[in-house]
């Protein structure tokens, strides 16, 4: 039986993730908020580059997270770009 520290090191070097990191880049109008992208998936301050992955969810979904991902993906890829603003892309008007 391996006890003590011997067990705690042993799984540490053993130790992985199941799930699919979600919710790193905050949605939301003012990036002084501390959000990252706006609705429609674009960066603030950098123009003409949009984020379309899990990374957008706000919570984890309680199932895998590859059809959301899926469906944001395509949602943002159906906005129109926007003419002026670098290619961003922004809500159907």
């Amino acid at each position: 039986m391996v006890t003590g520290t011997a067990c705690e090191s042993g799984s540490a070097g053993e130790t992985w993730t199941y799930h699919h990191p979600v919710g790193t880049c905050a949605m939301g109008p003012a990036p002084h908020r501390g959000s990252v992208v706006d609705a429609a998936g674009a960066v603030h301050g950098i123009d003409g580059l949009s984020v379309a992955d899990a990374s957008v969810m706000p919570e984890i979904p309680s199932a895998n997270t590859h059809i959301p991902t899926i469906m944001i993906a395509e949602r943002i890829a159906a906005l129109p770009v926007t003419r002026g603003t670098g290619g961003a892309r922004g809500p159907r008007r």
